[in-house]
């Protein structure tokens, strides 16, 4: 059943073909999208639809959004934290409220869905690239299948030295900050136990260290790595139908360490200048019905747990007069915190022949916040084979994040009294295919 929304995919083919390096790189050529650094740490990738950073980020259906480990505006995801290019079937792009799988009742931006390959035959690919600036990368993949099982595995490295010109005035200069480390894996283990229903288990690692513009004043004193490991098993059954379900069970681990090193105590004795952790476990649950005697209407349903908690490790207390002076002072988050959420949902669609109505019932309850009702309504009329009107009437609930709340440094303060974001968002468009080509 057509889902009212507008839709963008990008394909396996075209990530290969185009010899994207990341997820990121592949997303800003995409309509509607741009990705930038942020605003307050250039070193994460923030990814913005139709100019909105609220933005929900899912990997195979789960959801990746952090509630802490970012500064930049509302948007709580690192594209850096996305799987490797090569180990993606498919992007799947959503512009306002999605489809049955998940919502987005706290990210009003739209929905970013990565599809991971599933082994099939038996193959290795190995992908090199070399440039200036001792500028290089490789990606290598290692699949197969048999027996019932499957299995693929993908890892890569790329590497770029400081960046060097020259000024208005003609001197070689070196650009502050500016070399790049990066170490990714990616594993996908499936048993398949009849036509119908599957058990599959993934593992993703990520590390980037990277120089941080910091200020004019000091700008080579600031450093920035970060790091995930993320678990994932997932029960998937009446696969084969139009309808399909599953449950899925998840554990993220994601860090961020910040290094000054000119003029701090001691700096190479110390584990990091600010380290902050964030723990996310969860589980899910989907299912959908098609039902009536025509078979154009479905129901579906689904199920959310999830518990965040931030801890962080700092060297100087960001009160009092820290030993060494005031360089010496912490930037870390200094606080310890978590939080509980629980969402359950019906969507309820209808195909009245070229008319697709669409409405969108859900609870969710914060630990720190309380019980609140969400809803969407959506539709989408074709009244030929080349033309797509569509709508929605959203209204989006947004508890603040934990970084919001409870930041507490020498630069960044949370305010724990924040209220959750609530309002309305409406939303349309037309689509028309002009030709059939594919080019």
């Amino acid at each position: 059943m057509p889902a009212p929304a507008f839709t963008t995919v990008i394909t396996a083919e075209e990530l290969q073909d185009n010899h994207y390096e990341t997820v990121a790189e592949a997303l800003t050529y995409a309509p509607g999208l741009t990705v930038t650094p942020g605003s307050v740490n250039t070193n994460h990738q923030i990814v913005r639809i139709d100019g909105d950073d609220r933005v929900a980020v899912f990997i195979d259906g789960r959801k990746q959004n952090l509630a802490s480990g970012l500064s930049d505006g509302r948007a709580t995801y690192d594209l850096d934290m996305a799987p490797p290019v090569m180990a993606i079937e498919r992007i799947e792009i959503l512009h306002g409220p999605a489809g049955d799988s998940f919502i987005n009742y706290d990210t009003p931006g739209g929905v970013i869905n990565i599809i991971t390959k599933k082994g099939k035959e038996h193959e290795f690919k190995f992908e090199g690239a070399r440039g200036p600036y001792d500028a290089w990368r490789w990606e290598t993949q290692l699949a197969g299948s048999g027996k019932g099982w499957s299995w693929i595995g993908t890892g890569g490295r790329s590497n770029l030295e400081k960046l060097r010109y020259k000024s208005v005035d003609g001197d070689k200069e070196t650009m502050p900050n500016s070399a790049v480390s990066r170490r990714e894996m990616y594993f996908r283990i499936d048993r398949q136990f009849n036509e119908n229903s599957s058990l599959n288990f993934t593992y993703g690692h990520f590390s980037n260290d990277r120089g941080l513009w910091y200020s004019r004043l000091n700008p080579t004193d600031y450093n920035y790595s970060k790091m995930a490991n993320h678990l994932a098993l997932t029960y998937n059954y009446k696969e084969n139908s139009a309808t399909p379900g599953y449950v899925s069970v998840y554990h993220y681990y994601n860090q961020g360490d910040t290094f000054r090193p000119t003029g701090i105590k001691d700096q190479e004795d110390l584990l990091s200048y600010g380290r902050w952790k964030t723990t996310t476990n969860g589980i899910d649950w989907r299912d959908s019905w098609l039902l009536g005697k025509k078979r154009n209407r479905s129901l579906a349903a689904g199920l959310s747990w999830r518990h965040t908690s931030v801890d962080n490790d700092t060297n100087y207390d960001v009160s009092g007069d820290p030993p060494g002076g005031e360089a010496n002072r912490s930037f870390g988050k200094n606080y310890k915190k978590s939080a509980t959420n629980i969402t359950a949902f019906l969507r309820g669609t209808r195909q009245f022949n070229k008319l697709t109505l669409s409405s969108t019932r859900g609870i969710t309850h914060n630990s720190g916040f309380g019980t609140h009702y969400i809803s969407t309504n959506t539709a989408e009329y074709r009244p030929d084979k080349k033309t797509t009107l569509y709508g929605s009437l959203q209204y989006f609930y947004a508890v603040p994040t934990l970084d919001e709340l409870y930041y507490n440094n020498q630069r960044i303060q949370g305010n724990p009294d924040l209220d959750a974001e609530k309002g309305w968002k409406g939303s349309g468009g037309i689509r028309h295919q002009f030709s059939r080509s594919e080019e």
